[in-house]
């Protein structure tokens, strides 16, 4: 499964990204995989991604590796439930920032929400990375790329927030973000979880990509390539 542990530093975010780091074993165990950190701006949050395999092996990690930073002052967990992957625009438009929207649903409108997000013909200057319910603090959740805030404000209160069953939603810039496995794994894991909306089917192979990097050089995405042949 995957989810995302939010860190709280006592003050100086920078320790906390230091000693991720330079002190998380990547081999520590299979069964939990550090994927990705991103900082959040403004918020003063630092984010992994993880690929859990067995939560009790969870729990051992945040007490060993979690528990000897003095600097962490608290945690927090998003577990993803039906979390997808979406095809990425090969025309898109560059220097794009990454974003976070939670969103607050009431329950009887949960999949009508989801599955309209998941299968939206998105704009190719804004689009989003993946969509999961987490169905905690927030319902459902998209991390997203837009050329600005502003452009993310804009669509999310246009399109999103006037769905019928959309109470409320916020929105959160990553900042500098780092990927934590080999750009192999976290192919694997894009494939695995890929979702193609019926309308993108067969502009697939010549506008879409689905294998990308999110700790881009120079904030942008660095993208490997469509693979189709291997859908």
């Amino acid at each position: 499964m995957l989810m995302v542990l939010k860190l709280y530093p006592k003050g100086d975010q920078d320790k906390v990204w230091d000693y991720v780091l330079n002190n998380f074993d990547p081999a520590w165990s299979d069964m939990v995989i550090p994927i990705q950190m991103s900082e959040h701006i403004g918020d003063n949050i630092v984010g992994i991604l993880f690929n859990v395999k067995d939560m009790d092996h969870m729990v051992n990690f945040l007490t060993y590796q979690i528990g000897e930073c003095e600097e962490i002052i608290d945690t927090k967990t998003l577990i993803f439930m039906k979390p997808v992957f979406l095809p990425l625009p090969k025309d898109r438009t560059t220097r794009l920032r990454r974003f976070t929207i939670p969103l607050q649903v009431k329950p009887k409108h949960y999949d009508d929400v989801y599955n309209v997000l998941i299968d939206y013909k998105y704009p190719k200057d804004i689009f989003p990375i993946y969509i999961t319910y987490t169905l905690g603090d927030a319902d459902i959740l998209i991390s997203l790329v837009a050329k600005d805030i502003e452009t993310a404000h804009s669509f999310v209160s246009r399109r999103i927030s006037s769905m019928e069953g959309v109470e409320s939603y916020s929105i959160t810039e990553f900042g500098r973000s780092k990927r934590l496995v080999p750009k192999e794994k976290w192919r694997t894991l894009q494939r695995a979880l890929l979702h193609i909306p019926p309308w993108a089917a067969k502009e697939l192979e010549e506008k879409y990509l689905y294998d990308y990097d999110l700790s881009p050089p120079e904030d942008e995405f660095a993208l490997s390539g469509a693979m189709v042949d291997e859908l």
